[in-house]
């Protein structure tokens, strides 16, 4: 998992590699604009990126996005239970903490865009363990397609000087999913501790 201390924002970046994403374009004008949130997360405005590849730069800096994830899902950082330093002989199962979601499991089609990629950031209101994220795949439905979903490696959010810089960014969760026309396209699990702030 990875650590974010408080008053920090976690970025984060999608990109479809065997067909691209959809997104939200406009709707934002810098990436403090919040896109969604709620009592625990805000996720904001984005910035798309060209389908020439991972990373690719065809869009420039401006290219304003909302994410247009239809779920973000993740367990209060108050729920978790603690990890032990030492191993206890004989010590009670923790119960599974419950799991959130922000966003809606159905499939919104308003102001659709599709774009190779989408950087974008998320603060944490409270402690936060975010581990999956759902988008849809431009086209393809009832198909897999392959993705690869990156974390900014140091903390804080996306800017101009690292967002076409592979070295800045650290792969957390890639592979085949599929896109389903009501529900999306869903990541592996991964997981990313975002504490309050």
């Amino acid at each position: 998992s990875v650590q974010v201390p408080s008053g920090e924002v976690q970025a984060f970046y999608i990109h479809g590699i065997s067909r691209g994403i959809i997104s939200q374009y406009g709707g934002g004008t810098s990436t403090l604009d919040v896109y969604k949130s709620d009592e625990n997360m805000e996720i904001r405005t984005g910035r798309g990126l060209y389908s020439g590849g991972v990373f690719s730069t065809g869009y420039g800096t401006n290219y304003w996005s909302n994410p247009k994830f239809q779920r973000v899902s993740y367990l209060l950082k108050s729920s978790l239970p603690d990890r032990p330093s030492s191993f206890p002989t004989i010590s009670p199962a923790p119960s599974a903490p419950p799991l959130y979601f922000l966003g809606s499991s159905m499939y919104n089609s308003n102001g659709n865009i599709g774009m190779g990629g989408i950087m974008f950031d998320i603060k944490a209101l409270r402690g936060l363990e975010i581990t999956q994220l759902t988008w849809q795949f431009n086209g393809g439905y009832g198909s897999s397609h392959s993705y690869e979903c990156y974390k900014k490696t140091a903390l804080g959010p996306h800017t101009d000087t690292d967002m076409f810089d592979s070295s800045k960014w650290t792969l957390i969760a890639s592979g085949s999913a599929e896109n389903v026309w009501d529900s999306g396209a869903v990541t592996s699990p991964f997981s990313v501790q975002v504490p309050s702030g």
